[in-house]
């Protein structure tokens, strides 16, 4: 959680410049000279602050110690997690540029990056409820349920059983 809120954070700075190197390339066309080497050196500018804080190898550590240690549903929480950092890595390392699909080449979105950055918080979020249910069950369990690995003893097994035994 902790590496995903500061990757979040990091990146949070970035968004708007990527959202404005989107609009953009989206508006090409429509550029002078003057201004499309001005939005070169904003580009280049931009893929240096990036490049500086775009780092999602520490989040995608934690998720491995996530799925070693933990239970399967926080284990996927922290998988979603990874993937919304993931997706939101791509898209910053994409801003400015336009995508090839099967139909032609698609302009960017500008708002991309901001829904990226939403989805990484929503993630972190289910995270955080998936792990805190965990850990609520694991330190305060249901009446009827024991905490560590012990089952609950049958009833034949129970001390008034054991006294009726023959001599």
């Amino acid at each position: 959680m902790t590496a995903a809120q500061s990757y979040a954070a990091e990146v949070h700075p970035v968004l708007r410049q990527a959202g404005a190197m989107d609009r953009a390339a989206a508006n090409t066309d429509s550029l002078s000279r003057r201004e499309a080497a001005r939005e070169a050196a904003a580009e280049a500018d931009f893929r240096d602050r990036i490049s500086a804080v775009n780092n999602p190898d520490p989040v995608s550590t934690a998720v491995q110690h996530v799925e070693l240690e933990g239970p399967a549903e926080v284990a996927e929480a922290a998988r979603q997690v990874r993937a919304a950092t993931t997706s939101l890595f791509r898209t910053l390392r994409r801003a400015g540029r336009s995508e090839r699909v099967a139909g032609g080449i698609v302009p960017p979105d500008p708002e991309r990056s901001w829904t990226r950055h939403e989805e990484l918080l929503a993630a972190i979020e289910r995270f955080t409820q998936a792990a805190q249910e965990h850990l609520n069950r694991r330190d305060h369990p249901r009446s009827d349920e024991r905490p560590g690995r012990w089952a609950r003893v049958p009833a034949f097994f129970s001390r008034s059983n054991a006294r009726r035994t023959t001599t």
